[in-house]
Order: structure tokens, then sequence, then C-alpha cells
């Protein structure tokens, strides 16, 4: 396999020639040969739910791409565990029945379910987890990232317990080499002075959308804020 040698991943995603090539050389010596299953099992502890769930995009394996200590793997199986922030894999074939917890260090980045996100190691801020963060925008003076996490709350059901999962997100901005958290329009006028009156007029204009798909909401803003500091 080659390495990646610092090209950014989405070029390789949009190269499909090349990723056929990658799956062609998994497939020639089984995915359990290359690396990529040097984890330890995952074993979910909070199978008896309310049919809410601590993954992302539901309870399901999606097929996805990874970067994994600097080489690509694309067309693998992935879940990401929002409650331990963990990215899990297994395998198609025989050995599919084991869950493997991949080690959160060695991954750059990963596409599941059409979402990309990255690995944002150094933020100047201390946050927990593993830095893993879905990509909204990323432009040439603002970018803005998505954090996704849920926290699990149980309750007696009879004579066992029965858990439920409930989303937390947040927002990272990157601006001028400094990340700034964003929970609210409010956070963002803060972070960002010197864009008061075109925050306050773009939220005047989209305040449906705020309210409805704050991560849309917060990549187009920050699209629009980057287009008109190009423009200045």
């Amino acid at each position: 396999m080659l390495l990646f040698m610092g090209i950014p991943f989405f070029l390789y995603a949009q190269q499909n020639s090349n990723l056929k090539i990658y799956e062609s050389y998994d497939a020639l010596v089984g995915l359990e040969n290359t690396g990529l299953f040097n984890g330890s099992e995952f074993k979910d502890l909070y199978v008896n739910t309310d049919k809410t769930y601590r993954y992302l995009d539901q309870f399901n394996f999606f097929k996805g791409d990874i970067v994994y200590k600097n080489q690509l793997y694309p067309n693998v199986l992935l879940r990401y565990d929002l409650l331990e922030d963990e990215l899990i894999t297994k395998s198609d074939d025989n050995l599919g029945l084991f869950n493997v917890k991949l080690h959160a260090e060695s991954v750059s980045e990963f596409v599941i379910n059409s979402r990309h996100f990255i690995q944002i190691p150094d933020t100047n801020l201390d946050l927990k987890g593993n830095h893993f963060f879905e990509v909204g925008y990323e432009g040439a003076t603002y970018s803005m990232y998505e954090k996704h996490s849920k926290k699990k709350r149980e309750k007696a059901v009879g004579s066992a317990l029965q858990y439920s999962f409930a989303s937390y997100n947040y927002f990272l901005l990157h601006y001028n080499d400094t990340y700034y958290i964003i929970h609210s329009i409010k956070d963002l006028r803060k972070a960002i002075p010197k864009k008061e009156k075109e925050i306050r007029s773009y939220y005047k204009s989209y305040q449906a959308l705020y309210k409805s798909n704050p991560a849309m909401f917060m990549s187009n803003i920050i699209k629009y804020l980057d287009g008109s500091t190009a423009t200045n």
C-alpha cells in the first residue's frame, strides 16, 4: 500500500480509479492482513435501549474510507461511536463477528455515510475525547467543524436497565491560527467581532435555517464570511 505523503484525503476520494487500486490490493491480501484490524475488540454493553442509539446515523455499519496510520483503506465497514468517541470497524467476511475499536491516535480522517471527519489533535483548547470533527467548511480565512457526541441516560424498566442516548454537539471555528468553541450565534459574534454586522445581517435573513439545521447554517455563514473577506 502507498503512503499519503501529505496529500489531502479528499483528493484521493475524488479519484475513483486510485480507490479501485487500493480496493483490489485489499481484496487480494485480505483486509485482516493489511494492518487495519490491529485494534481491540469492541463490545456494546448498552444494547437495551429505547430505540435511541450511541452511534452516528443509527446502529448500522456504513461502507466508508479511512486514513489509518497514514494509509488509505477505501470501502470498508465503519461505525462511529459518539458515546466513547471511538471509530469501529469489522470485516465483511468470516471476521465480521468481531467489532474492532481502532486506535484513535492513528486515525487521520475518515468518510462515513458520505460525511467527512478529520482529527484535529492540537486545538489550543482543553477538549475531551479523540478530537474527531466533521468538516463543515474549510476556507482561506475561516473554517468550521462540528463535534458530535452523545450522553447516556438510564432508567429501570422492570428488572432491567434501559438506556437512552441524547446528542450533544458544538462547533469549532478556526480563524487566525486559533480555534474557538461555538455553541451559538452569540459565540460566533464574539469570536469574529469585526464581522459582527455581517453576522447579524446573515442571521436575520436565515434565522429559520439556524433553528432547523444549525450545521448547515454554520457552514453557510462561514462560507459567506470567507467570501466577503476575500473581496474586501
